[in-house]
């Protein structure tokens, strides 16, 4: 029996419903390492740690929009930064407008972010390669269409570019930073995404049941149909 393991945020860690419900326990998951509001940073982190200490099969990864992030705290947890007040990752209750408000003004860069994102994907692609895991992908919240060369154009103008007031050095740099997306998004090979289309996503998957809450997630029905699908992938 394969040792399957899962990582992602609500749309993966489906607390929202009974753990029999849910698509990991019905293809058989032994390990759910997801959390509701959490982002690429923290799967990405929590991912290379378990695999550092647990032998499996089978990794399948729900990725969200990017966004979001993760932040170490002085107690030793890490915030999670997801929506307004930021939030402990241990503990759900213990909450931080302020750290929400700083990241939001003095840290998140959207290209540094995505940049950030697809090289998750790329090495985690590379590793599971080298160590003969199954790998599959999927999307949430974001499809194919996120991707296309002038949305990646416009993220690349949130980039760093020293601050230098001479356009066209402004605009090479931006037009370096597009073709540094497009390079990484080339590498990702299909055969580790869901239907064999990188970046698709659960909500195309789904797209003909219903959700039952504002943050856009399935129910029974839907988690059922994406067993389905994942299940084709194992």
């Amino acid at each position: 029996m394969k040792t399957i393991a899962v990582n992602g945020a609500s749309s993966t860690q489906e607390i929202y419903l009974d753990e029999k419900h849910r698509w990991s326990s019905l293809i058989g998951a032994k390990y759910n390492l997801a959390l509701g509001g959490g982002s690429n940073d923290r799967m990405f982190r929590t991912t290379i740690k378990f695999l550092n200490h647990t032998p499996i099969d089978v990794l399948i990864l729900g990725w969200v929009m990017w966004n979001r992030t993760s932040l170490t705290k002085s107690n030793g947890s890490y915030y999670v930064i997801c929506n307004a007040p930021a939030h402990d990752e241990d503990d759900n209750q213990e909450q931080d407008d302020e750290v929400y408000k700083f990241y939001l003004k003095k840290m998140f860069n959207e290209y540094l972010q995505l940049e950030n994102t697809l090289n998750y994907m790329l090495h985690i692609q590379n590793y599971c390669l080298a160590k003969g895991i199954r790998l599959v992908n999927f999307a949430s919240g974001f499809g194919p269409d996120h991707f296309a060369y002038s949305e990646l154009e416009k993220i690349a103008k949130e980039s760093y570019v020293f601050n230098n007031k001479d356009k066209k050095i402004v605009m090479q740099v931006q037009r370096q930073n597009t073709e540094r997306l497009t390079a990484i998004i080339d590498q990702l090979d299909p055969n580790t995404w869901v239907n064999k289309r990188v970046f698709f996503s659960m909500e195309e998957g789904l797209k003909d049941l219903p959700k039952i809450d504002s943050m856009g997630h399935f129910g029974i029905e839907g988690s059922k149909q994406w067993a389905q699908i994942i299940q084709q992938h194992i």
